[in-house]
């Protein structure tokens, strides 16, 4: 008669996402090898990149766009775009950022 949705979530969190450019392409294969990114272009088409301090995320792609998932505030996404303009030598900045609320184990 109806359907009964159950939500097994301890914590809700907010999760925060931001778009960065390079402003020019990223070798992938080169962040692989210098970073220890995780690139399988057959799998998928951008490099892995985790970040230790602050702890986040970023998918480099070779068109220069990044994602950063993971940040907990916008201090934490500014710090990761200032270190990845460090290890890669360009010049990243944040386009936009969002945040929701989600569950985050």
């Amino acid at each position: 008669k109806g359907i009964e949705v159950i939500y097994l979530v301890d914590e809700m969190k907010v999760i925060n996402k931001s778009l960065a450019s390079a402003r020019k392409e990223i070798d992938l294969e080169e962040a692989s090898a210098r970073l220890g990114a995780l690139y399988e272009p057959e799998r998928f088409p951008g490099a892995i990149l985790r970040v230790e301090e602050p702890r986040t995320t970023a998918l480099l792609f070779a068109s220069g766009k990044v994602v950063i998932v993971g940040a907990q505030n916008i201090e934490e996404i500014d710090r990761t775009v200032f270190l990845l303009s460090e290890l890669l030598n360009i010049n990243a900045t944040r386009e936009r950022s969002s945040n929701r609320m989600g569950y985050r184990p």
